[in-house]
């Protein structure tokens, strides 16, 4: 049986470190470190998520 909808992984959120590193060079972010780099993609997702939400 699969666990609550908030404990699965969405594979819309999924996206490798490296590929993300890369789209933030592009767009002139500045550097963040590995252990960050997470939370920047997520709070990323949750921005774009309230923006497409309340357009």
């Amino acid at each position: 049986m699969p666990g609550p909808a908030g404990t699965r992984p969405r594979r819309a959120d999924a996206m490798s470190p490296s590929l993300y590193r890369h789209i933030r060079h592009s767009l002139g972010r500045e550097r963040v470190t590995d252990a960050s780099l997470e939370m920047h993609w997520r709070m990323d997702v949750f921005q774009l998520r309230r923006l497409w939400r309340h357009r």
